[in-house]
């Protein structure tokens, strides 16, 4: 009994593994972050415009805090931080308004965007309020997948350098 559980327990690890060594090797992203629909995703040569879904390095100062709060898992970004998926929602010349009822780009409320007080585990969140124009070389990007994603609400802008790549969803639910 005992050896049949762990030859199971030993064959997911291994699948898991496995197809987060293939994905690498492909240019596919395995999301199993709440924020965004867990499945994986492909990397595209497309440009990065309102509306597409990026794979990005946090600057450091973010990631840190991200690390230290287990937002992110460790990864090979900056504070060895995995990569977010988020999708770009502002771009520069947009106006960005981060209000108590949510997110408002150019005057339209994202959806799940209102902020939070408190993460899931009751430490204090700090949203990144006020009325902003995106500079050139800046992107606001969020998940609107989950109300309790962590994204530019809490931490602003992020340098458009910051994108790694453009990802279209593959295999998701």
């Amino acid at each position: 009994m005992k050896r049949s559980i762990a030859f199971v327990l030993l064959t997911v690890l291994s699948m898991i593994f496995s197809s987060a060594l293939f994905a690498r090797s492909f240019d596919f992203r395995l999301n199993l972050s709440p924020s965004m629909p867990l499945g994986l995703y492909r990397e595209v040569s497309l440009p990065v415009t309102r509306g597409t879904l990026v794979a990005a390095c946090l600057p450091e100062q973010i990631a840190s805090l991200g690390r230290s709060r287990r937002y992110l898992r460790r990864g090979r970004c900056a504070a060895k931080a995995e990569p977010v998926l988020k999708q770009v929602r502002g771009i520069p010349g947009d106006v960005v308004t981060v209000a108590p009822e949510g997110v408002f780009i150019n005057g339209e409320l994202l959806a799940h965007t209102a902020p939070l007080a408190a993460d899931s585990h009751g430490r204090p969140l700090q949203a990144y309020t006020g009325k902003f124009r995106v500079a050139p070389g800046e992107l606001w990007i969020f998940s609107e997948h989950a109300p309790n994603g962590w994204d530019s609400r809490y931490f602003g802008p992020i340098p458009e350098q910051s994108v790694i790549s453009v990802v279209q969803p593959l295999l998701v639910p």
